[in-house]
């Protein structure tokens, strides 16, 4: 387990607290090539797997198990209806 930092002691001037603030990192921005992922994105659009790949993605994540009991049970609904 991880150990928790211990903070400075806190410097008092003239009756003030002062503690010095850390500076944050500015954090350097990945370069994209703009027009490559615009045409990857028009491929996808135009086959209309856009919406499927999402699902797909979703079914990963939640375990395909989950996914093909409420298939089943949907296709059981089906049978009983005729």
């Amino acid at each position: 387990m991880k150990t928790r930092k211990k903070k400075k002691p806190i410097e008092k001037k003239n009756g003030i607290n002062k503690r010095k603030k850390k500076k944050k990192k500015k954090k350097k921005k990945k370069e994209r090539d703009i027009k490559k992922s615009a045409l990857e994105n028009r491929k996808r659009r135009k086959k209309g797997k856009g919406k499927k790949e999402k699902y797909k993605r979703k079914r990963e994540r939640k375990g395909e198990w989950k996914w093909a009991r409420k298939w089943k049970r949907k296709r059981e609904k089906e049978k009983t209806f005729f």
